[in-house]
């Protein structure tokens, strides 16, 4: 915490008071230094008296508002004064103690200070994480939001053959085995010749099978049968008795 006081035995006593609590004090002899030192630093609690130099206008309570303004502050006076205890609860302090302190009642208020210093760290620290928290889903968000698009492209690609055999309509069980197995061929991309190869037979038997194959599900071009190719409805047990 910051002590501020001019006078060696006050600020004794407040010191040897805030020491014995078991506190630790940084101590400043002149307005000046103390608000400079509010401007770098944070302390948990200020106690400041307004009969020092630099301090004449209550300078140290003015720099805590304007740098520190949650720190809890307590003005402590040998030389009280009904305008200077009115203007420094107005600046923000939470009591104004008279000299020669009662050790006593001078740590019941500082620890009372310190609690609520405490106390708007820890709210200020929940805040922060809140904070944290927040940016965090917001860069998910923003991941996801990337991520989407690409799903639902992928979920609109060709399926592979197999995929698209096990999906096939329930129009195909009019067909015969072989016309199954040259259309599963002829969808996946495969020509004539090759289909007519692997399956033993000739490419022109093959051409009369795909003509078969059309007009069996009345299409007129390959890509009216990939059209019908693409209405994947589950296959009937007809067709799954045929394959």
């Amino acid at each position: 915490m910051l002590l501020a006081e001019a006078i060696a035995a006050d600020g004794a006593g407040c010191e040897t008071a805030i020491r014995r609590a078991g506190h630790r004090c940084t101590k400043f002899r002149d307005g000046e230094s103390a608000a400079a030192a509010l401007r770098v630093c944070e302390f948990d609690v200020i106690v400041t008296d307004p009969r020092m130099p630099g301090n004449e206008n209550l300078e140290v309570l003015r720099a805590q508002r304007e740098w520190s303004p949650r720190t809890p502050t307590i003005v402590v006076t040998a030389q009280p004064t009904l305008g200077t205890a009115i203007l420094a609860l107005r600046l923000g302090a939470i009591d104004y103690l008279l000299k020669p302190i009662q050790a006593g009642g001078f740590v019941e208020v500082l620890e009372r200070a310190l609690s609520q210093s405490r106390n708007l760290r820890s709210l200020r620290d929940l805040r922060a994480r809140m904070q944290d928290e927040q940016q965090l889903l917001e860069r998910l968000e923003g991941v996801l939001s990337t991520i989407e698009p690409r799903l639902h492209h992928a979920e609109h690609l060709p399926r592979s053959r197999t995929e698209r055999r096990a999906s096939a309509p329930d129009l195909l069980v009019g067909l015969s085995k072989r016309e199954i197995q040259i259309l599963d061929r002829f969808s996946g991309g495969d020509r004539a010749p090759a289909i007519a190869r692997d399956l033993g037979i000739s490419p022109h038997t093959v051409r009369n099978h795909l003509k078969a194959i059309f007009g069996k599900l009345g299409v007129r071009s390959q890509l009216e049968l990939a059209r019908k190719l693409s209405d994947r409805q589950p296959p009937s047990p007809a067709l799954a008795a045929n394959r």
